[in-house]
């Protein structure tokens, strides 16, 4: 009788432990989100919209047969136009002038453009 007693005793201190331990990690989790502006997924929202004018990183690799040094090409690409995003961070690009489809690229390689007049 005494053994069931204690059995029972032990296996509720496991439970308020499991139930406390669980409490603890959901409060982390949620602390931790906080401290370091993170949302369920972890990543941030693309803070371009539709219509944004960017130039978009190009990738230029070298030939020497072609006689193209990637030192001197260009870094970023003409200006283009966001026409619509086709996930969270991806977005479907094209011409400034021409309005016709360039290409799709994720946020981390576009960046704005701005226009200077004067």
């Amino acid at each position: 009788m005494r053994v069931c007693v204690q059995r029972e005793q032990t296996l509720l201190v496991m439970n308020e432990l499991v139930i406390w331990r669980y409490a603890n990690a959901f409060i982390f989790t949620k602390q931790s989100e906080v401290d370091f502006g993170i949302g369920l997924v972890g990543r941030k929202e693309a803070q371009y919209k539709v219509g944004d004018t960017v130039v978009c990183q190009m990738k230029t690799l070298s030939s020497k047969g072609k006689g193209v040094s990637q030192k001197l090409e260009l870094k970023w690409s003409k200006p283009m136009v966001i026409v619509k995003f086709l996930k969270p961070n991806v977005v479907q690009l094209a011409v400034a002038e021409s309005g016709v489809l360039a290409r799709k690229a994720h946020a981390s390689q576009i960046k704005k453009h701005y226009l200077i007049e004067g």
